[in-house]
């Protein structure tokens, strides 16, 4: 049984980045250069949105058992408690949307940007410990090129929530996203292949 989960996962990923390019077609209101991926949620789309986010919800849960449950390779406890926030900031990102386009900031919006901040950060915490552990399979290669897309990406997501690279926002977030799922779909590969 445990032999068919990670080709689930790497299932589940690869359909949430096919549900993500999805939603960019759904609704031509959010633009892909400088509105933040959360906008979706509050649009036509939001359905959509929220089946995509259950999606990842679920393939990081049973990424997260079975790193827990992998012995060899051995996960650090850093990751598996990472990736346990990884699915609960999920779960909360999706359930406490954000404000909608253009209004002004409330308590709800605020709150899901410091959700999304902590989930942005348990990602890569989660995928910067786990990518040493995976050294020794073939996919290595792949996964620390991720890896560093990640960690660029993430930098710049940080410096474009300051009003001079705003509006450039959009782009370098979705480039996270799409990294660390390429990440997590790989990740399960390499502890099904090796």
């Amino acid at each position: 049984m445990t032999s068919l989960v990670p080709p689930v996962v790497a299932g589940l990923y690869l359909l949430a980045l096919v549900l993500f390019c999805a939603l960019h077609a759904s609704d031509r209101d959010v633009h892909w250069l400088s509105d933040p991926v959360s906008n979706y949620a509050v649009g036509p789309s939001g359905g959509l949105f929220r089946f995509y986010g259950h999606l990842g919800t679920v393939g990081a849960a049973l990424l997260g058992i079975l790193m827990a449950r992998s012995v060899a390779p051995a996960f650090p406890s850093s990751v598996i408690a990472s990736m346990a926030g990884v699915v609960l900031a999920r779960i909360a990102v999706v359930l406490v949307p954000t404000d909608p386009k253009g209004q002004a900031p409330t308590r709800r919006g605020r709150l899901h940007l410091l959700l999304a901040i902590a989930l942005f950060t348990l990602t890569w915490m989660a995928i910067s410990d786990a990518t040493p552990v995976l050294a020794a399979s073939a996919w290595a290669p792949w996964l620390g090129g991720l890896r560093q897309v990640a960690m660029v990406s993430l930098a710049l997501v940080v410096v474009t929530m300051l009003p001079p690279a705003k509006p450039f926002f959009g782009l370098v977030e979705r480039v996270f996203l799409v990294a660390t799922m390429a990440w997590f779909l790989v990740a399960a590969l390499a502890l099904w292949r090796g």
